[in-house]
């Protein structure tokens, strides 16, 4: 006989059990006194779904920046009326995050070509240290440099493209058809 005790957040709370036949699913068992505690079957039936759902939306957000100009996903950005602080922060990083790993990289290779025998660990991790509080003054300093020719060209703080949008035939269709498909899976989804 299973007595299940309490069932909370997918995580079933088995006071005893007799037999792993009476359990559906039972992958492992943390015995905490009297009380076992085991993942329930929905519980992992969530957790697939959480995880396939976070697969497929990193890889459509993969999708679209290889597939789409940057900044015809930042102008896409501000028809939605996202924030303007939210786009240029995301215009910021992207364009110098390439930046950021060359220099990263410069270091690295200066360290390797310089080296002549072993070290410790503890010379390694002071180098690191030093590496990443050389690293952080030097991101600072380029932000506040990047900031002050912005702002010695004009910016205003609103993003510009010269792309302009218009909805054409073809753009009706795959928006119609998106939604078709959405709304088959909807009603696909409740009776599989």
């Amino acid at each position: 006989d299973v007595t299940m005790n309490n069932s909370r957040a997918g995580v079933s709370v088995i006071e005893r059990f007799a037999e792993l036949g009476d359990v559906a699913l039972l992958l492992f068992d943390v015995a905490l006194g009297p009380l076992h505690i085991a993942p329930s079957l929905p519980a992992l039936a969530g957790a697939a779904v959480f995880i396939a759902r976070v697969g497929v939306s990193v890889s459509l957000g993969v999708l679209l920046v290889l597939t789409t100009p940057w900044a015809d996903v930042l102008k896409s950005l501000q028809a939605l009326r996202v924030p303007q602080v939210f786009i240029l922060l995301l215009s910021m990083t992207y364009r110098y995050i390439f930046l950021f790993f060359r220099t990263v990289n410069g270091l690295f290779e200066a360290r390797k070509s310089r080296m002549v025998g072993r070290t410790s660990g503890n010379e390694h991790r002071g180098w690191i240290t030093g590496s990443m509080t050389g690293l952080m003054s030097r991101s600072f300093k380029m932000s506040n440099d990047v900031y002050s020719a912005m702002l010695a060209r004009g910016f205003t703080g609103q993003v510009r493209s010269y792309s302009a949008y218009r909805m054409r035939t073809p753009d009706r269709v795959a928006l119609i058809s998106s939604f078709v498909l959405a709304v088959l899976a909807v009603i696909a989804g409740r009776y599989i």
